[in-house]
């Protein structure tokens, strides 16, 4: 059953769902990508520079894994213990990306807390008008990592699925369920949409790769059964997936949602360096309701010395605007 999760500031929270759901196959949409007007792929070059965001140029969306965002405080977890200066360096280091990003609606994962979130947007973020927020305490048991949201625009609806039984997929255990938490955002505003953030089970050592890419698969088998309940609505699915858009184990995603990015080079869109290989870890998927509102023009990943000084992921955005009247309206999400 989904589990109401209460945001810091003025959502409400959902009442839970029916965890059966079942899968649907997403409609080809490979022509409206191929419409006039759609971006060419950029020519490989320097890292990526964020495009310019001005007020009222519409909605971005951002998903960061910010590295071992931890505090100074020793918790009953296995997670690192950095000095207070340590602390305050990292805080310093991710506000400096966080303001060049300027995104109005942000998924984040390997956040300890929601104190320490707090702490971030009020000592050093104010200017950003983050005035909506929300972190639920997930399913790491091991590091205490967690998914969080932050957000410009009104909150309406928040869920935590993080006791959703997922699928049983070969490799997994009885009653698996997401590592951390699929968090479940219903935004208000002028583009209404659901956003899910993130954060699947890591690869493991050598040997366990086979176990991992299960794990994963069960998760996007999860996520897929939330996005049956939200037929019509735009919806993006963010965050690290730990995997790429053409793998197994997001096969399940890929039949649901479209990779608006996809049109990148490796080289182009990598969004992690692994022992010098280029991957891309890290989407922001979106369903048919919401495709007609990407501007991939004005969208990409942030890629710079200020980001690699603070994490070793790098921040994928969307610009999202209101379509052309009359197309891709989507429907209110569904009530429950």
């Amino acid at each position: 059953m989904g589990h109401r999760a209460s945001p810091d500031r003025g959502a409400a929270a959902l009442p839970s769902r029916p965890e059966e759901a079942t899968l649907k196959p997403l409609v080809l949409l490979v022509l409206l990508w191929l419409l006039p007007g759609c971006s060419q792929p950029r020519e490989p070059g320097g890292p990526w520079t964020v495009a310019e965001h001005p007020p009222g140029s519409g909605l971005r969306l951002a998903t960061w894994n910010v590295h071992n965002f931890f505090d100074e405080t020793d918790d009953p977890y296995a997670d690192e213990v950095p000095s207070p200066s340590a602390v305050e360096a990292k805080m310093d280091a991710l506000a400096s990306v966080l303001r060049r990003l300027d995104a109005d609606v942000l998924g984040l994962q390997e956040v300890e807390k929601r104190d320490l979130l707090q702490r971030l947007i009020d000592t050093r973020l104010k200017e950003l008008g983050y005035g909506y927020f929300v972190l639920e305490e997930g399913n790491d048991q091991a590091r205490g990592i967690d998914v969080a949201l932050v957000s410009r625009v009104p909150l309406k609806r928040v869920l935590s699925h993080k006791n959703l039984v997922l699928p049983r997929v070969a490799g997994t255990p009885q009653g698996y369920r997401f590592s951390r938490d699929c968090l479940e955002v219903h935004l208000g505003g002028e583009l209404p949409m659901v956003v899910m953030v993130n954060h699947f089970k890591a690869s493991g050592g050598r040997g366990t790769e086979r176990g991992s890419d299960a794990k994963r698969r069960a998760q996007a088998l999860g996520v897929a059964q939330l996005l049956s309940d939200q037929e019509g609505a735009r919806v993006a699915v963010l965050g690290d997936f730990n995997d790429a858009y053409d793998s197994w184990s997001l096969e399940p995603l890929r039949e649901r949602l479209l990779d608006p990015l996809g049109h990148l080079s490796l080289e182009q869109g990598y969004t992690l360096r692994y022992r010098g290989r280029p991957m891309i870890l890290d989407h922001i998927l979106i369903n048919e309701a919401l495709a007609p509102c990407v501007d991939r023009k004005s969208s990409g990943v942030y890629r710079s010395a200020e980001v690699r000084a603070a994490s070793d992921h790098f921040p994928v955005y969307l610009e999202l605007r209101p379509p052309a009247k009359g197309q891709g309206k989507g429907k209110p999400p569904v009530p429950r």
